[in-house]
């Protein structure tokens, strides 16, 4: 069965939301070709496609990372106006060895309450290193990217580190009214905002707690994801 039609067989009242929702895809795997063509970093289009199966599924995405592991000896700038030049320590602008770049990977998203629960338990059940936070969040920040240098003179440090912080109500209402087809990770004509109704949805965020495990992997985040609500919407 399509995707959207296992989610709509449960929730047929989501139509629109659906309908709506697959416009709004498009354009964000537009956005991301575009984007990978510029060298600049976001999802690679595999992973972006597969963002767009667990859309269909109805967990509405707004952000996500596929939790690559990347390291480089000799690192130079891939662009800008440093393009072709070695990477400098900021402290004592030394020259650069090694770079670690390593992610969590994770995803942001909206989904329906009636489900919530089963959910997370059949994901708990495919990945027990994956984190559920439920928004509006008040727990501790957790990081989400690593950057990790060694210079030629024997040091090394971290930097450019990214994370989950504390939300708020305000934000996932501000998050709602943001799902429309003019904002980021987005290309392509405008599209009204999703009608979703924050009494039926709820914003959650799932971690894979392991750096550099990637999302594609067969116990990997997206694909965990995929089977859980699969699971979920035929029970």
């Amino acid at each position: 069965m399509e995707y959207s039609k296992l989610f709509l067989a449960r929730f047929p009242e989501e139509a629109e939301v659906i309908r709506l929702n697959k416009k709004r895809i498009r354009g964000f795997l537009r956005f991301t070709y575009e984007v990978q063509s510029k060298n600049v970093s976001s999802l690679k289009p595999k992973a972006a496609h597969f963002i767009a199966k667990l859309n269909n599924l109805g967990l509405i995405t707004f952000d996500s990372q596929e939790g690559i592991y990347r390291k480089t000896k000799d690192p130079v700038h891939l662009s800008g106006e440093d393009k072709g030049k070695p990477y400098v320590s900021p402290y004592n602008k030394s020259r650069n060895t090694l770079h670690i770049y390593s992610e969590r990977a994770y995803c942001c998203a909206f989904i329906r309450i009636d489900i919530l629960r089963a959910f997370m338990k059949n994901l708990k059940k495919e990945n027990q290193n994956i984190k559920i936070i439920l928004h509006p969040y008040n727990g501790r920040y957790i990081k989400l990217t690593s950057e990790y240098f060694e210079t030629e003179d024997g040091d090394d440090y971290d930097t450019g580190a990214t994370g989950i912080n504390p939300t708020t109500q305000e934000y996932v209402d501000w998050l709602i009214d943001d799902l429309e087809g003019d904002g980021g990770y987005y290309s392509g004509p405008y599209i009204e905002a999703l009608p979703i109704n924050s009494e039926m949805w709820t914003y959650v965020t799932t971690i894979d707690m392991a750096f550099g495990h990637h999302a594609l992997k067969y116990n990997g985040l997206f694909r965990c994801l995929e089977r859980a609500l699969i699971t979920t919407l035929k029970n």
